[in-house]
């Protein structure tokens, strides 16, 4: 046989394992951070049918009962992520209908 030295397969399988276990025990862990699906930031809980933080809430929210229309000042692909979410409430609302909010 080989000698035992640390291989990238070594590494990648009790990583995969060692996410596995994390996974299984998701749902009953307080400290999981589940990712808002719009910005990816820190999810409160389970809003207008998808994972969301607060502040994608409250936007969705307000774009809905408001009836607002945005536009975007580019070509309607900008990065909607948590450091810029503010940036363009077109591609914001744009994302929070993709990722599956509806306000059912």
């Amino acid at each position: 046989g080989q000698p035992f030295s640390p291989t990238s397969s070594t590494n990648a399988n009790t990583a995969s394992s060692a996410a596995d276990s994390n996974s299984s025990s998701s749902s009953t862990g307080p400290k999981t951070f589940v990712a808002c699906k719009v910005c990816g930031d820190k999810a409160s809980g389970y809003h207008y049918g998808v994972t969301s933080c607060e502040g994608c809430k409250g936007f969705f929210r307000r774009s809905i009962q408001k009836q607002i229309e945005y536009r975007c000042l580019r070509d309607g692909k900008c990065l909607v992520i948590r450091l810029n979410r503010n940036r363009c409430q077109y591609c914001r609302f744009k994302k929070c209908l993709a990722v599956g909010m509806s306000r059912d």
